[in-house]
């Protein structure tokens, strides 16, 4: 495993080295130069730069739709000709303008790096991760131009044993040390993080590509199984190679790296060219010595498979809004539903075909999606192509009504592939399916770099079907363009599963599974700080909205006695519709007295069985979608 592991390493090394690149270029340099105060500096060096010339720093970043304006972590700007200062205007809030012609100009950025997410920039005396958009300036009109990046190795002395992890192409630089790399143009750039720091590196081939899985942060490696990480990653992501290349098993990218940085409690990820920036939990990686697959380690394979689907899914097949970005502006698309949703759709299901769950967890886990979208009032009354298209106000800026107003264009989203799959399955005896209308995507606007326009998808399933353009139609309309709930129960028992509800068992219960559930409900969701109980959520037309409950309450007693979370959910179990909770309830600092009068528990908890008494037809449906 050692000596296999140290080959894959070199390999992917060696498999990004080009020779230096010729003639005039942009030249960018990364100084890591304080590590206790977050200071890093960025400086471009450009060549032939004309009175009027632009330079401006991203507000976004690709594949996480809200404005985040970067330029805000700017401490400072300079520039230089000759050794001599040079004038920028600031003429907004992102751009700054050159007010003279120059023959070589250098302009540096003193940025604060404190955003330990996998969206901006963080440096402290523990690692680096550089996400390009929020550092690096972007010289407006001449993006196409080659770059190279020069990242000096730290002179702080709590940084000596630090090494490099990049996607980037090598120019020059030991393995996984700093020296100087390439990028084709300033979209490639930023789409290539850098970690730095004292990372813990292992590899594994698939279908022939090198791949490495960094893991930095809060975490002792002796005490997990990378063995095992390593062999069920292998397969995940060989299932996804040959879903899009069936015949060649050839990848998109010759290596890619999981970039993971591991946290108590973090969990998410954001989808990069060869490589994707992952946060997880100490929880989520398996322990030595443990057989079981438990829950928390099946979510991080599927956050792994979500973002590496998305190395075919959204990073090369595109929406053309997204094709060549605007960094400086909202990029609007209605398509978000099947970039992310067909992707969570394709996520746990590549898990379960790659044999890493089982089907009763998969079931478990689409229980779970199906009970998080049937549980938000949202659905109906947003679309799949509204959530898309304002997921940069909506989706990405929730506030206390979201679920009472927006309908996840993830969640939804694959509950709607899932609907597409079985209904092409279905109308088709099982000749056609979602992973072939996926395939004819990569061929038509992967392979060739076209952007995808807003109803392309849905004229290819079309082209695929001719015969049952109709039948789809409906399918679309009802998904994507009405807040009609979509046919899941009856497409399901098509392929001989169940979909079953039930109520909800606990203010956290997430369904999926079948269990001892609520009587009675209150449509409010609380968590318990100290002596009381705040509000996180209260759902329309619910026994809580209708008392005048909402967000941020703080219920101080039920029926004269201080509230406890785990005690009142007891109640919900035995109490009949019509009980009352008399409430104590401050809001700020004014105390309120309401009269909750509890009501029938809504079955709005889905969860999936399979069926036994089957069809022949079910039989064959079901093995061919799930092979069981």
């Amino acid at each position: 495993m050692q000596q296999h592991n140290l080959r894959i390493l070199e390999t992917f090394w060696t498999n990004g080295h080009i020779l230096p690149i010729e003639g005039k270029k942009l030249r960018y340099e990364l100084d890591l130069f304080d590590p206790y105060g977050h200071y890093l500096d960025v400086t471009l060096h450009l060549a032939e730069v004309f009175a009027g010339q632009q330079f401006a720093l991203p507000v976004w970043i690709p594949g996480s739709y809200m404005v985040r304006d970067f330029a805000k972590h700017v401490i400072s700007v300079s520039a230089e000709a000759d050794g001599q200062p040079v004038a920028l205007e600031m003429i907004d809030k992102s751009t700054w303008q050159l007010e003279q012609d120059c023959a070589e100009l250098s302009i540096t950025l003193r940025i604060f790096a404190n955003d330990n997410s996998v969206r901006a920039a963080w440096f402290d005396e523990r690692r680096a991760f550089i996400n390009g958009t929020s550092v690096f300036l972007r010289p407006i009109g001449r993006e196409q131009e080659p770059c190279s990046l020069k990242v000096q190795a730290p002179k702080h002395p709590a940084l000596a044993n630090w090494r490099m992890a990049s996607g980037l192409d090598v120019i020059k630089a030991p393995a996984w040390g700093f020296g100087e790399f390439a990028a084709s143009d300033y979209h490639s750039l930023v789409d290539h993080p850098l970690e730095c720091g004292e990372f813990e590196l292992f590899g594994f081939e698939a279908c022939g590509v090198p791949h490495v899985m960094l893991l930095s942060g809060e975490i002792d490696v002796s005490q997990y199984d990378l063995e095992r990480l390593a062999t069920n990653l292998t397969a995940i992501c060989e299932n996804h190679i040959k879903r899009f290349e069936p015949e060649t098993a050839e990848a998109p990218f010759n290596r890619y790296l999981f970039q993971t940085n591991v946290t108590a409690n973090g969990y998410g990820g954001l989808e990069h060219r060869n490589s994707t920036a992952l946060v997880c939990a100490r929880k989520h990686l398996p322990l030595r010595g443990v057989e079981a697959a438990d829950e928390f380690y099946q979510e991080f394979l599927g956050l792994c498979s979500h973002e590496y689907f998305h190395s075919w899914n959204v990073k090369r097949i595109a929406p053309a809004a997204f094709l060549r970005p605007d960094y400086q502006a909202e990029n609007y698309s209605t398509q978000l539903w099947a970039f992310e949703g067909i992707t969570s759709y394709f996520d746990d299901l590549g898990v379960y075909q790659s044999g890493c769950m089982d089907v009763q967890a998969w079931m478990k886990a689409v229980g779970q999606i199906i009970t998080r979208v049937y549980r938000g009032i949202g659905r109906e009354g947003q679309t799949l192509t509204e959530s898309s298209f304002t997921a940069w106000t909506r989706f990405y800026q929730q506030d206390a009504n979201a679920t009472n107003a927006i309908v996840s264009y993830y969640a939804k989203g694959a509950l709607f592939a899932l609907s597409l799959d079985l209904t092409m399955r279905l109308h088709s005896n099982n000749q056609q399916n979602l992973e072939q209308l996926m395939r004819a995507l990569w061929q038509r606007y992967g392979l060739t770099a076209q952007g995808v326009a807003e109803d392309d998808i849905e004229n290819l399933a079309y082209e695929l079907m001719p015969a049952h353009k109709v039948e789809l139609k409906v399918l679309f309309d009802q998904g994507l363009r009405s807040t009609k709930d979509l046919p899941l129960q009856d497409l399901l028992q098509e392929f001989g599963v169940a979909l079953q509800w039930r109520a909800a068992a606990a203010v956290d219960d997430k369904g999926g599974v079948d269990k001892a559930a609520w009587r009675v409900w209150t449509g409010m969701y609380w968590r318990q700080q100290g002596e009381e109980l705040e509000l996180m959520r209260v759902d329309n037309n619910s026994p809580a909205h209708n008392s005048g409950l909402s967000v941020k309450d703080r219920i101080s007693a039920v029926n004269g006695y201080r509230p406890n979370a785990a005690a009142l959910e007891k109640q919900l179990l035995l109490l009949e519709p019509g009980a009352v909770w008399n409430l104590q309830v401050f809001r700020g600092d004014y105390l309120l007295q309401k009269e909750l009068r509890l009501e029938a528990a809504p079955r709005t908890t889905g969860w999936l069985s399979l069926m036994t008494d089957l069809t022949e037809q079910q039989q064959l449906n079901r093995m061919a979608w799930l092979q069981c």
